[in-house]
């Protein structure tokens, strides 16, 4: 059940994995408060994490047989596959598995704006880093993140190898910053390996 808006456009994510299996359990119960549905691209994890995705129906998991680190043909795959699956006028979050709305999120009125923005519409975030422990944070207050965009199958991503933005950006997209609607990066906190 959807927990934080009123229906207008589904919500889509698409997620990476590889090897998530110590947070794609928690990250999947967050993330399908909000979302409708969730694409796991995985690049052959040897560990649950396929095994833990299949466990919830709203959850759609396509393999990714790269060999090598390729963020381009990652982002390609899951963008194409979200237009495949869900055509037509959506929201795309492109959300790592270590990315997790943060509770005080929950009821922000900045979905409204989120789901009522035109075609195109790029979404900014901040993504404060919890580390070490859930009470320390590493806050960037003025750097915000492309993680959503509104979707109607026309814009075109230009991704790079490494370090890609996630989204189709263009110069004519409208840039909205979203302040009160946090992802916390909880890379820190992944136990030893």
């Amino acid at each position: 059940m959807n927990y934080l808006r009123k229906k207008k456009k589904p919500i889509i994510v698409i997620t990476p994995t590889k090897n998530e299996e110590w947070i794609i359990d928690a990250f999947l119960k967050v993330t399908l408060l909000f979302a409708d549905h969730i694409i796991i691209a995985d690049q052959q994890s040897s560990d649950r994490t396929v095994e833990i995705c299949q466990g919830y129906d709203r959850v759609t998991v396509i393999k990714n047989d790269g060999h090598a680190y390729d963020e381009a043909y990652i982002q390609v795959l899951l963008l194409s596959t979200a237009r495949n699956m869900f055509p037509g006028v959506k929201v795309v979050f492109a959300l790592d598995a270590d990315e997790v709305l943060s509770a005080n999120s929950i009821n922000s009125a900045e979905w409204e704006i989120i789901t009522s923005s035109a075609p195109g519409t790029v979404f900014y975030f901040e993504k404060p880093e919890l580390y070490m422990q859930t009470g320390k944070t590493i806050r960037y207050h003025d750097r915000f993140y492309p993680l959503a965009f509104v979707d109607d199958d026309v814009q075109v991503h230009h991704p790079s190898l490494v370090h890609s933005i996630r989204i189709p950006i263009s110069a004519n997209s409208i840039k909205r910053h979203i302040p009160d609607i946090k992802f916390l990066h909880v890379a820190y906190l992944r136990p030893a390996v």
